[in-house]
């Protein structure tokens, strides 16, 4: 087993590694898998960024596994704020802004070197690659860039003016997107581990717990 996984480290959330089963002395698999999650006794170990490993019981791993994917299993993380940001050698300079092919110039579509501090609404904070925030809250981080004076950047003034003409367009999709009703395609959707095994026994099935097998 090789997965990732956003779980809590010191005062940050942060992408741990899911390295495999633990074993004991002798090289045997420590606990036993169960139907019912929350009773299955398996033991994991993940490896956070800065090299420690921890052992983590799999019903806590499948509490946060099903916490931060949606209704149609896409990860996700909610954040309250953009906090700070820095760059690194990576970053495009003013004076390697444009490309130039003939004899016209063109701006470098990058956001290459620049990584922002978010603050999750469970109060822990994390860095991110600018490329991944802009792709899913591009509205946030442009109103960022415009308030720190760093929309001039070559990794953002190429896209930021754009962004804020659309922002209440953006706006309105993204809180459509994101609204949770409960339901999918008439499909009551659980929001725990709990749920989607009562779910199932009200089905009468194991649909729920099945996919929460394959996901683990």
């Amino acid at each position: 087993m090789d997965a990732e996984i956003y779980l809590p480290h010191g005062d940050q959330d942060v992408i741990a590694r899911v390295m495999g089963r633990k074993r004991d002395n002798e090289g045997n698999l420590v606990g036993k898998r169960h139907h019912n999650p929350t009773l299955d006794s398996r033991i994991f170990v993940v490896e956070f960024p800065d090299g420690e490993q921890k052992e983590i019981a799999y019903n806590v791993l499948a509490e946060h596994l099903l916490s931060q994917v949606d209704e149609e299993g896409n990860q996700y993380r909610l954040f309250k704020v953009i906090v700070n940001h820095r760059r690194n050698k990576n970053a495009v300079d003013k004076a390697d802004q444009y490309r130039y092919v003939g004899n016209k110039k063109y701006k470098k579509r990058t956001t290459s070197g620049w990584d922002m501090e978010v603050e999750w609404e469970v109060g822990s904070t994390s860095w991110l690659p600018l490329k991944e925030l802009k792709e899913t809250n591009s509205v946030d981080v442009a109103e960022y860039a415009v308030t720190n004076r760093i929309d001039n950047e070559p990794a953002f003034d190429w896209w930021v003016q754009d962004i804020l003409k659309r922002q209440q367009r953006l706006i309105k999709m993204a809180k459509r997107h994101f609204q949770r009703t409960g339901f999918k395609f008439g499909i009551k959707v659980p929001n725990t581990v709990e749920e989607a095994l009562q779910i199932d026994n009200e089905n009468k099935n194991t649909l729920w717990y099945d996919a929460i097998m394959k996901e683990m």
